[in-house]
């Protein structure tokens, strides 16, 4: 559990871009979310995306049955190519029973959440996750004063 509270946050940014752009393909998911295939499969690698690709459809398929079909509709899996975030949020209200806005401002955060959560159990605890580059770079050396008593 304590991997769940620690990558969920991660997940949960990444699950955003990838509902955000609606493709879960392999070489999108290399593209869009590589923090995610890291944490998934542990490795930086061109094939690591495929694999974890696998690991995503196997924690979509995991959910319960509502918020399967809703995350299904969600990520496009299986859906039309180009489908707007509009569409496949209409697509995913329907399991719920209300109209879109009602599913995203109520509904859609517990959908990504429990995938999340999904995700994390499927995650390689031994993965080492790419760093950020750092918000404020340090001064150059000449920037830096002597001090003098």
């Amino acid at each position: 559990m304590i991997v769940a509270l620690t990558l969920s946050p991660r997940i949960v940014a990444e699950l955003h871009t990838l509902i955000k752009n609606g493709d879960v393909a392999p070489a999108q998911l290399a593209r869009r979310a590589p923090t995610l295939v890291a944490s998934l499969t542990g490795r930086r690698t061109p094939t690591a995306a495929t694999d974890a690709h696998r690991v995503l459809l196997a924690a979509v398929e995991s959910l319960p049955a509502v918020s399967r079909d809703a995350a299904r509709a969600l990520l496009a899996i299986n859906a039309k190519p180009r489908t707007t975030l509009t569409t496949r949020r209409t697509l995913a209200s329907k399991y719920y029973g209300v109209g879109a806005d009602r599913f995203a401002r109520a509904y859609e955060d517990d959908v990504i959440t429990a995938l999340a959560l999904a995700l994390a159990e499927r995650a390689d605890p031994n993965a080492t996750l790419p760093s950020g580059r750092p918000r404020f770079p340090p001064p150059p050396f000449r920037a830096l004063r002597r001090r003098t008593a």
